[in-house]
């Protein structure tokens, strides 16, 4: 194992925020794994992922390269609101962390917009994997341009502009997370929906769209999956996008546990390397279908549905005990179509327009 820090942030007290990368190297090895964890400070589950790890590759060597950071946000992990942990938007700015990531394919003040038919039309000689990793490496100096000109960048934008470097070469890219009260479940690309993701512990799947946006996973794919539908059109061909980036989201948030961390470390294995076990049942759906529950009034949310099992249309799922009035009204809150609950809000105390819970919609049974 070798380690290496990078500097992020200096405070006014003089101390130093730092970002500790450890690498572990395969003789052959067989692809690049990338993995961060707490880029929100307070879902801290991804530390105890990547500690069981660790702890996976000193007691055997595994043949493929690793980078891990387990703490990718220092500042945010660090910064407490009473016993609880705000991690997950700047506060200085209210800004959300993983919102900040580029598209390495749009233009900058630094360069033009990225002309992916010309590069291709240079290097299709080379064949589909060759110039996917020409392209990777024409990418990767657009990012370390954009590193280097950071210096003045507010601190968010060079924490997203250096962890997007770190992970653009990997061919496996995890970023670990939480959510409020919840099921484990992960983002994928739309692309990857049918190549062995029940391998992983997780039975839930929200398919991201193809097409850029400021979160980690999908800024990191983006390019990948622009340039190999290119090449596809210009080609005649049917090739797939050679990056694997995913948003795993581990259960709740303010939560630590080794036992749980050592299962996912297993289907997080299982499914670099295509073997082991496989879910007998898995569902996914779109992220358009991903749905958000926001209470109509104001009041105290009970849970009454159970974490990801399916429930029939209008079944409830929990109650919004409204305080106002005489009448200590009740309201039921129910969806109108078959769905699967995957979060619950972790604060029960709700007011009008604050969600209650994220569900699947329109899902569908993982082949």
């Amino acid at each position: 194992m070798k380690s290496y820090q990078r500097t992020l942030k200096k405070l006014a007290s003089g101390h130093v925020h730092n970002l500790t990368y450890y690498q572990y190297s395969a003789p052959n090895p067989g692809g690049k794994v990338y993995m961060q964890a707490a880029l929100h400070g307070a879902e801290i589950q991804g530390i105890a992922v990547i500690r069981q790890l660790q702890k996976r590759l000193k007691e055997a060597d595994l043949p493929f390269d690793f980078k891990l950071l387990p703490l990718a946000n220092p500042g945010a992990f660090d910064t407490k609101m009473g016993e609880y942990g705000y991690g997950r938007f700047d506060p200085r700015t209210g800004v959300n962390w993983n919102r900040g990531f580029v598209n390495l394919l749009a233009a900058s003040e630094f360069f033009e917009a990225f002309d992916c038919e010309k590069f291709i039309s240079e290097h299709a000689d080379l064949g589909f994997e060759q110039a996917f990793r020409m392209f990777e490496k024409a990418m990767k100096e657009r990012i370390d341009i954009l590193v280097e000109k950071s210096i003045n960048q507010a601190p968010e934008m060079q924490l997203a502009l250096i962890l997007h470097q770190e992970a653009l070469e990997a061919d496996y890219i995890f970023d670990l997370h939480c959510d409020s009260i919840s099921k484990p479940y992960v983002y994928t690309p739309q692309y990857l929906i049918d190549k062995r993701l029940k391998n992983l512990t997780a039975q839930h799947f929200i398919a991201t769209p193809c097409e850029f946006s400021p979160c980690f996973n999908q800024a990191i794919f983006y390019p990948f999956w622009f340039f190999t539908k290119e090449w596809n059109q210009q080609r005649g061909e049917d090739q797939i996008s050679l990056k694997h980036a995913f948003t795993y989201e581990l259960g709740s948030k303010e939560r630590y546990c080794s036992f749980a961390a050592e299962e996912a470390v297993t289907g997080l294995l299982n499914y670099i390397s295509d073997a082991g076990d496989t879910q007998s049942q898995a569902w996914w759906c779109v992220e358009s279908e991903y749905k958000r529950l926001r209470a109509k009034h104001g009041g105290i949310f009970e849970q009454t549905c159970e974490l990801g099992k399916i429930h029939l249309a209008q079944e409830p799922i929990g109650q919004l005990h409204r305080l106002s009035g005489d009448n200590l009204e009740t309201l039921e809150i129910t969806y109108d179509k078959d769905f699967i609950p995957l979060t619950i809000t972790a604060s029960p105390v709700v007011h009008q327009g604050d969600e209650v819970a994220k569900l699947m919609a329109q899902y569908h049974d993982l082949i």
